[in-house]
């Protein structure tokens, strides 16, 4: 044999050997009675929907990358690594899931949902393709791509046409002062700039409780038939962008239309929910299921929707993705579950994921995916700061609590009907809409330091049903945020158009007003400054001198303003050794959608 040759066949064994051992490395997960069941359900019905795993190289070192570029940062070059960063993620789980399917080549599958930044695959298979996948080195699991439903919730015989003066009728703004959110808004932090996010069943965006917001939608929904092309979107199929996408299944399914009311409607007239003046992603992520005249969200679809946020996080500022959803007992956290991933992206960058923890009664567990530990699961109180009787409780894994008994909010029949509906659906939002609220006071928060205050800053509540004597903190924004505070922003700030006529030209006015925060009594304010928002960039307008009174009220007069435009003002309060505390905003609209 000639050295070269001896060369080459030694070359060709080193790298045989490496790659067996590389792929010895890989971890496995595979349940072996789980996939047995898997495979029995794929011989008996033909077909089986599935989620699947892939070993993708380097992909924590990727996703990390991609995931330090935080929501809510506006400089367009760092939108631009975020974007590079996010592409280069993709591209690496793009070409294992290549090689997945090339060495499925003559085997029956149909893909539902690929991912850019979780190494998934959901498909439909058979049971000799189930188990051709089984023997592919790169697959590291396989598990049912399964069906959530809502968690059960109570529907209240109350339903009210808004401007009606039905005092029998539950009101959204009872709960939302229980947490403190009205005091909030007195010093300008009503979630002005931020979008959440509601992952749900659908929103009616043209109900009065929306008019004025800017509305993003989405839509995945596969359809019941797991092995059919058609879906549920509103376009007949399994996923839809844009006006209309997010519009519910049919009326009957208002929840998510109900939840996003809590968590930022606004009627601007007598009902409000807690971030009255924040933004909605709105995703529609379930499917008719005709057999149980219900809607269910397949995990593939739900899964879909997270990744959506993560990717939208640089177009939007996004404070929080809801999710009131939920099923199964779970005594401890779940977070081996492919649910975990998608929530930790968020939470990277600084996006809460707020999550139910069901309705079933349970101590000592939850309904998934309420388990995941970096979700902040969310257990109800009624409107006395006791329990809700039918919420899950559990000593750890529950973060927070929030109002969710008898919260009236808007509904999917109808732009001018509300309804009360009980339930941990309802608490949830209360606490995503806070969230919208901190973020706006200071977008640099973490998730894990919003919680935290909130957790401090929160009223203790104890189980009626539970043997326990661990104490669960049931949100206090206002208190959580003046934590914050050396000096407080002025309160009651308000903005309104007016105009001076002349015989000559009409001249346009905007009559700034607000009030001295009695919290700033002893701290020498000396002025108040005033300025224009644009992009979150704050532009100095003018300084007011001010009074020495702890209770004085000031207005100032912006001239020669555009008419009918919509501005964002700001106004701080200035001590005399030129120490400036957070602003206090005012968005003044003309437009609705």
């Amino acid at each position: 044999m000639k050295p070269r040759n001896k060369l080459t066949v030694i070359f060709v064994l080193f790298v045989f050997l490496s790659a067996g051992i590389l792929m010895s490395a890989i971890s496995r997960d595979y349940d072996g009675l789980k996939f047995d069941l898997l495979k029995k359900k794929a011989l008996e019905k033909g077909l089986v929907p599935i989620l699947v795993k892939m070993n993708v190289p380097c992909i924590e070192t990727l996703t990390a990358a991609s995931a330090q570029f935080k929501t809510g940062i506006s400089d367009q070059s760092y939108i631009q690594s975020a974007y590079n960063a996010d592409k280069a993620l993709d591209q690496a789980i793009s070409q294992a899931r290549e090689s997945v399917l090339q060495k499925l080549d003559g085997q029956f599958y149909k893909i539902h949902r690929t991912f850019s930044t979780l190494p998934y695959i959901a498909m439909t298979v058979n049971a000799a393709t189930l188990e051709k996948i089984k023997s592919i080195p790169e697959i590291v699991n396989i598990v049912e791509d399964r069906a959530i439903p809502l968690p059960k919730y109570t529907v209240e015989n109350s339903s009210v046409a808004a401007g009606l003066d039905d005092k029998s009728s539950p009101k959204v703004q009872q709960s939302t002062g229980i947490v403190g959110a009205d005091v909030a808004w007195s010093m300008g932090y009503s979630g002005i700039g931020w979008y959440v996010a509601i992952l749900d069943s659908g929103l009616r965006k043209t109900h009065e409780m929306f008019d004025g917001k800017q509305i993003v939608e989405q839509c995945y929904s596969r359809g019941e038939n797991y092995y059919d092309t058609a879906g549920d979107c509103p376009n007949n199929q399994t996923e839809m962008s844009g006006s209309g996408s997010a519009a519910p299944y049919n009326s009957k399914f208002g929840h998510g239309t109900h939840v996003a009311g809590i968590a930022a409607g606004n009627n601007h007239r007598d009902r409000y929910g807690v971030a009255k003046d924040a933004n909605i992603i709105a995703v529609q992520v379930f499917s008719y299921f005709p057999d149980y005249d219900e809607v269910l969200s397949w995990v593939s679809d739900h899964l879909k929707g997270l990744e959506y946020i993560y990717s939208a996080r640089n177009t939007y500022k996004i404070a929080a993705a809801n999710l009131s959803l939920g099923g199964n007992y779970y005594d401890d956290y779940c977070d081996e579950d492919w649910y975990t991933p998608a929530v930790n992206n968020l939470e990277s960058v600084g996006i809460a994921t707020t999550i139910s923890s069901g309705n079933e009664e349970y101590c000592g567990a939850t309904a998934f995916p309420a388990c995941i530990s970096k979700a902040v699961t969310v257990d109800a109180t009624n409107k006395s700061d006791q329990e809700y009787y039918a919420g899950n409780w559990h000593d750890v894994i529950v973060d927070l609590m929030a109002p969710g008994v008898s919260i009236s909010s808007a509904t999917a029949g109808s732009d001018h009907i509300y309804e009360g509906y009980t339930g941990t659906s309802m608490a949830a939002p209360h606490v995503a809409g806070a969230w919208a609220i901190l973020k706006q006071f200071n977008q640099g928060l973490t998730v894990n330091e919003i919680q935290t205050v909130l957790q401090d800053y929160g009223k203790p509540i104890g189980s009626l049903r539970c043997t326990t004597s661990v104490t669960k903190p049931r949100i206090n924004i206002d208190d959580s945020l003046l934590s914050f505070f050396t000096i407080a922003p002025p309160l009651n700030l308000n903005t309104k158009q007016e105009t001076n006529q002349s015989f000559l030209q009409t001249e346009y006015i905007n009559v700034i007003s607000w009030e001295a925060n009695p919290l700033n009594e002893f701290k020498n304010i000396f002025n108040y400054k005033i300025y224009t928002v644009q992009n979150s960039q704050l532009t100095l307008l003018v300084q007011i001198p001010a009074s020495s009174s702890s209770t004085a009220k000031y207005i100032y007069w912006h001239r020669k303003a555009e008419k009918e435009k919509n501005m964002i003002y700001a106004v701080t309060a200035v001590n005399d050794e030129g120490e400036e505390g957070p602003p206090a905003y005012y968005q003044l609209s003309f437009t609705t959608n």
